[in-house]
């Protein structure tokens, strides 16, 4: 017969060992839901222009008046290479969320063209301005002056100024920067609501 204080710390340690098994399947799920959250809020800020709450800058006005939409989002096209990866390794598991790239035969990639374009965002770039186009702004900055426009001074150029320059605009850093603490405490919460047995 085996002794009854035995076998209660034989009960403790197996239940030991379910509520450990338990409580690291909600981790895991805790996370891969803040992951899928996030994921969606920065789609949503590079679908409506704007990283971290930042919006895009002047520049802008000039690429609309070359005949680009009103509306267009710079960074629209990107929203589309945005994803969350879960991983395990070991004992560690990571919720990865960013550059992932399009989906191709069942993994994620990225183009050499969306790299060349995610490497001018991250580091910015810089380009030529050719007399034609100096003219061309000109004569659109006089037709905005005309009518009052406030930002008909974008359009015209010093003349010691000969290169566009667009300044880096590291969107993962910013997002990161303005969601990792209160992401860390979403995972928290949903840790706790997992293992009350809630759905999340």
């Amino acid at each position: 017969m085996i002794n009854p204080a035995i076998r209660v710390i034989e009960n403790n340690v197996k239940q030991i060992a379910i509520d450990r098994e338990r409580a690291v399947k909600a981790f895991e799920t805790a996370s891969r839901v803040e992951g899928y959250r996030l994921m969606k809020l920065l789609k949503a800020d590079l679908m409506s222009g704007k990283i971290a709450g930042s919006t895009t800058a002047p520049l802008g006005e000039i690429a609309k008046a070359m005949g680009k939409p009103k509306n267009r989002a710079p960074y629209r096209k990107l929203a589309r290479l945005v994803g969350y990866k879960a991983r395990r390794t070991g004992s560690k598991y990571s919720v990865w969320v960013g550059w992932l790239g399009m989906r191709q035969r069942g993994d994620f990639r990225l183009s050499k063209s969306y790299e060349r374009i995610l490497t001018r965002m991250q580091e910015g770039a810089q380009y030529d301005i050719p007399d034609d186009l100096r003219r061309t702004l000109a004569q659109y900055g006089a037709t905005r002056r005309r009518r009052n426009d406030p930002k008909a001074k974008y359009f015209f150029l010093r003349k010691t100024t000969t290169r566009f320059r667009l300044p880096p605009r590291p969107a993962i850093d910013r997002f990161r920067a303005a969601h990792l603490e209160e992401s860390r405490r979403q995972v928290v919460r949903n840790f706790e609501r997992k293992m009350k047995g809630e759905r999340i």
